[in-house]
């Protein structure tokens, strides 16, 4: 039960990476408060997405998507479904979306749209790895940098006797 859960946010987490990179914005952008259209239309995609190659419950994606209420989700989904029958760009980024197999639970794979530039994409994806890379490598060397001093700051180890 605990893996088919941590198996579904993973794929939540891997459907908002792949939606916020094809709309050129960050997943922090689409799980934030803000109401701003340029990033509602993303977010809802996002959640109609999830919802259709997770299954997931309302709740489960209201709170993958920065806590939002169930109701929430249920009027982003609505929404999109609406727009799918009457919007011909948004029904065909939806049959590009849906149309790939989930990745496998531990990648994240960028799913390229009809209308989006790949190399720029790549681009963007690749340098948001190589900053949390940099980020991480930059943290791992302060702390190892730390221990060291700490452990040439403890008193000499007693001697047998």
């Amino acid at each position: 039960m605990l893996t088919r859960l941590v198996a579904t946010q993973r794929e939540i987490e891997r459907v908002i990476v792949q939606v916020a990179a094809a709309f050129g914005c960050t997943p922090e952008q689409l799980r934030a408060r803000s109401k701003a259209r340029v990033f509602t239309l993303p977010r809802h995609l996002a959640m109609y997405i999830a919802n259709a190659q997770t299954g997931a419950s309302l709740p489960t994606l209201g709170k993958a998507f920065g806590g939002r209420h169930h109701t929430t989700v249920l009027y982003a989904l609505e929404r999109i479904d609406q727009l799918r029958e009457t919007d011909p760009e948004i029904r065909k980024y939806l049959m590009a979306a849906c149309s790939t197999a989930p990745a496998a639970v531990d990648v994240v794979r960028v799913h390229v749209p009809v209308a989006i530039d790949p190399t720029l994409m790549e681009r963007k994806t690749i340098g948001s790895a190589l900053q949390a890379l940099g980020e991480y490598l930059t943290a791992a060397t302060e702390a190892t940098a730390l221990l060291k001093h700490l452990v040439a700051d403890l008193p000499p180890r007693p001697g047998p006797g």
